[in-house]
């Protein structure tokens, strides 16, 4: 597995929720609303650099480094 790969960690909602500082629910339902089914039979949603995927009846959800690491994230637009 490469060290890109394993950096790589899937949230709960409740998990994203709390790191972006919204609550469950309206991220929950943020996701519902933006869900596109793919032709592999999967369904995504993509928000403003959140990214989730449906896992049977839940949300996976993993954020760009502009959501976990704002440090960064600003040094390079500032």
């Amino acid at each position: 597995m490469s060290s890109s790969a394993a950096a790589v960690r899937w949230l709960s909602v409740d998990q994203a929720a709390a790191i972006l500082g919204v609550p469950a629910l309206a991220l929950r339902r943020a996701l519902q609303r933006s869900a596109r089914r793919c032709p592999d039979g999967s369904t995504h949603a993509h928000i403003d650099g959140v990214h989730a995927r449906r896992f049977g009846r839940r949300w996976r959800v993993w954020l760009d480094s502009a959501w976990t690491e704002p440090e960064k994230a600003v040094r390079r637009t500032g």
